[in-house]
């Protein structure tokens, strides 16, 4: 009787990706039927379930809370709160903040750092994520004021200040304190408008 021979294990490979690649993907229909949400980081790909509805109750009250400052400080026309959108850095990395506070503009661009007034993302499940990798990288492309919305804490962890790839600041921000943002000081939310 011959035994079944085992195999060779055949070793997984890590398929470099570059932006340019990913939104060629994107534009053939290859995420059509896919709701999990695509970054792409130093050339990985990485895809994470859809929010769920802790996540989605805090974008839709962050989003309001910046639309409102806004408002409140006579910003409306020089800035703009966008959702659900891109950020690039270089040609490798593709990131989807969860809210971008960025200069307002004419057409259809996209942000690039001197845009961005706060960088924004959520942390439900992706709180480590946020603040060690998409801090560095927010850090290493320049953006000034990068904000994570700690869901479970109702913390506001503020980044600021980026040197070589480090935030120089962190500072945490709770109930029943306000933050001003540091490109636009008149730009001011108060914690509990976030959660």
């Amino acid at each position: 009787m011959n035994a079944l021979a085992r195999p060779t294990e055949i070793a997984a490979q890590v398929v470099p990706m570059t932006v340019e690649a990913l939104r060629l993907l994107d534009e053939q229909g290859f995420f059509d039927n896919d709701y999990n949400k695509h970054e792409l980081i130093d050339g990985t790909l990485v895809m994470t379930p859809p929010p769920g509805g802790n996540h989605r109750f805090t974008e839709r009250r962050s989003n309001l809370a910046f639309v409102k400052a806004l408002l409140v400080a006579n910003l409306e026309k020089a800035f703009a709160v966008q959702t659900g959108g891109a950020f690039q850095i270089g040609d490798k990395t593709l990131l989807g903040p969860d809210l971008i506070v960025l200069k307002e503009t004419n057409a259809p661009t996209n942000p690039e750092a001197s845009d961005v007034i706060v960088m924004v993302e959520i942390a439900w499940s992706s709180r480590e994520r946020d603040l060690k990798i998409k801090a560095e990288l927010y850090a290493g492309a320049g953006i000034q004021d990068y904000w994570v919305l700690d869901v479970p804490a109702k913390t506001v962890i503020v980044h600021r200040n980026p040197q070589e790839g480090i935030y120089q600041s962190v500072q945490a921000y709770c109930a029943p304190e306000s933050i001003s943002s540091l490109r636009e000081p008149s730009l001011q939310l108060i914690v509990d408008d976030l959660f």
